[in-house]
């Protein structure tokens, strides 16, 4: 039979030679025992381990290379403590960053130890360099269709879902469900799944969370703990979203029971006493937020929660000594959650791995610039990449140190506890007149610094552009959107304050109460609501009626 197609021909040499170059490497007995525990190691890890131990460690770089990459992995499979990378940089070492064309097998060997790499530093709790492992595999690998390949893009899900990225975490997550469909395997399916039901529960997407986790909970063929722990996130659903906290608790129970040892239900207890908190059972809410933070599993995120409610109940019941304790955690975990999060961080690495993709390529089309350029071009070129690299430095200072000051505003905000800023002025009793004096003071610092924020959106330049024209001013096409929108995002939080103070309270005069904490005059305040000045008196008349203590006198 003749082979006509030209192409055909080439791909049937490549590979033989492959073949035979693979064939040729190893001859040696070391190079085809690793390539046994190779195959070995996705069916058998156990037995995989038994008989890399008894080889040992080969010492010709390539073979090293290749041997600690099969240690790592089988270490992680079988679930040994990795206490170092020191194993893992070998082969990173060795294999580097090959972006450009290179043989499918060594692209993959490097995809690897990539990944292998990034295993490790997740074990030892180090996002940001899991991360960046994960990226330069994720582009390493020759195929798409490669289990390794999905369990990257998971990994890389499972940390930003963790770190509240949930952009990122949603697109790979779906990414890897998606390969793994392809790939049937179920077991990975169902562990994505389950973590883009969290993505949607933290998303505040609760109609597609709900969807999720009331498939995956009526579902036989999921592990019992992904059916046990949808009972928990439909309870979330039902406290945070429906309000319906009979059958909250009624889920959480299940969940609890479900466990079978209430030690390690710490977030069921915590999420139990938020449902009570809510009816307003303040001892039964008290009694299993204690709790909570007595079990084995409870994490930072629930302690926080704990020590916040708890303030605020201690203050209620009047053990001000006590609240001043759980006040005294709630500012500490916050900051803790601050140092674990550091979004920009993983931000940086991320726009760090697209910047050496990017040099990579013009690095692989070196050769062609400077055949088809001249000296001149050269220096022009030159000229422009350093004034560029100049303006973007300048640049990125400026935006590091905006951001910067923005996060530590937030941080400010965040670790004003808000429940302590809600409590009623007028509940306290008159011997309480200092507390009261101080919880003003903590409001009025409060409005300052979502005032300071605000002054950093474009939302403020609009406003102040409109404080500074005359009567005939007009906003351009969605100037007005841009400029509440933003005021809402910076003031979030005041908004909450305000309806829980007057629940019927409105968007518009929480708005305009807003303005004239920014001091804009009421001609001002009516033109951009279309209304009279008198409509604007009344609006704020109405809310400081309706108040139950003097604090909206503050926005004035």
């Amino acid at each position: 039979m003749f082979i006509h197609n030209h192409k055909t021909v080439r791909r049937v040499l490549y590979l033989s030679v492959l073949a035979i170059a693979f064939l040729t490497s190893c001859r040696d007995t070391t190079c085809r025992e690793l390539a046994r525990i190779e195959q070995l190691m996705e069916t058998s890890p156990a037995e995989a381990d038994t008989l890399l131990a008894s080889i040992g460690e080969p010492q010709k770089p390539s073979r090293k290379a290749w041997y600690a990459v099969l240690k790592t992995q089988l270490d992680y499979k079988n679930y040994k403590p990795i206490v170092s990378d020191s194993l893992i940089l070998t082969a990173t070492y060795f294999y580097g960053t090959p972006y450009k064309s290179i043989s499918r097998h060594r692209k993959y060997r490097a995809a690897m130890a990539w990944y292998s790499q990034g295993c490790v530093y997740s074990e030892l709790k180090n996002d940001f360099a899991a991360i960046d492992a994960y990226l330069k595999a994720k582009e390493l690998y020759p195929d798409t269709l490669i289990s390794y390949f999905a369990r990257t893009e998971q990994n890389l899900g499972e940390i930003y879902l963790r770190r509240q990225m949930l952009v990122p975490a949603e697109s790979n997550l779906k990414a890897a469900r998606l390969n793994a469909e392809r790939l049937n395997n179920t077991k990975m399916s169902h562990y994505v799944t389950y973590r883009l039901g969290l993505c949607a529960l933290y998303n505040r997407d609760f109609e597609q969370a709900e969807k999720i986790f009331s498939d995956i909970k009526s579902d036989s063929s999921y592990a019992s703990n992904y059916r046990t722990g949808a009972l928990l996130q439909m309870a979330k659903i039902r406290v945070f979203n429906d309000k319906d906290y009979s059958e909250a608790l009624l889920l959480i129970d299940s969940y609890i029971k479900a466990r079978g040892d209430i030690n390690t239900s710490g977030a069921a207890l915590s999420l139990k006493a938020d449902a009570f908190y809510a009816i307003q059972e303040y001892d039964s809410a008290y009694y299993y937020y204690s709790e909570s933070n007595n079990t084995q599993d409870i994490e930072i995120y629930t302690r926080c929660n704990n020590a916040d409610k708890l303030t605020t109940l201690a203050l209620r019941s009047g053990y001000n000594d006590k609240a001043l304790e759980w006040y005294g955690l709630y500012i500490d975990y916050r900051d803790s959650i601050n140092n674990i999060e550091r979004t920009r961080d993983i931000e940086e690495i991320q726009t760090a791995h697209k910047e050496e993709l990017a040099g990579q390529v013009l690095k692989n089309k070196k050769t062609i610039y400077l055949l088809t350029s001249t000296f001149l071009v050269l220096l022009f070129t030159a000229i422009l990449l350093i004034a560029f690299t100049i303006y973007k430095r300048f640049e990125e200072k400026k935006i590091i140190k905006k951001q910067s000051e923005l996060i530590r505003l937030e941080k400010e905000i965040n670790n004003s506890s808000i429940e302590l800023l809600l409590l009623r002025v007028k509940e306290l009793s008159d011997d309480n007149s200092e507390a009261r004096d101080v919880i003003l003071e903590l409001y009025r610092k409060r409005l300052n610094l979502c005032k300071n924020k605000f002054m950093q959106t474009a939302g403020a330049n609009i406003l102040i552009d409109f404080m500074m024209e005359n009567s005939e001013f007009q906003f351009r096409k969605n100037e007005k959107n841009v400029m509440l929108d933003d005021l809402k995002e910076s003031y979030n939080q005041v908004f909450a304050d305000i309806l829980s103070e007057v629940p019927d309270s409105n968007s518009e005069e929480m708005m305009t109460i807003v303005l004239k904490h920014l001091k804009l005059k009421n001609s001002k305040i009516a033109d951009i609501f279309n209304i009279t000045e008198k409509a604007v008196k009344q609006r704020y008349y109405r809310l400081a009626k309706r108040s139950k203590s003097d604090f909206i006198n503050l926005f004035h």
